[in-house]
């Protein structure tokens, strides 16, 4: 592949890794709601069985 090509190549990807990183971000700001959210139910379970 030239030089032209593998530049061309890159470029071309550019808008699936903005997205993909977008989504790394919000992926990583849902996670700590999501978290505490099953640790709550965890402990609400677990209180359950006693």
């Amino acid at each position: 592949m030239s030089f032209q090509g593998m530049v061309s190549w890159i470029i071309a990807g550019l808008p699936f890794d903005f997205i993909h990183g977008v989504s790394n971000f919000f992926c990583g700001i849902l996670i700590v709601p999501v978290i505490t959210a099953l640790r709550l139910a965890e402990g609400s379970v677990a209180e359950g069985m006693d």
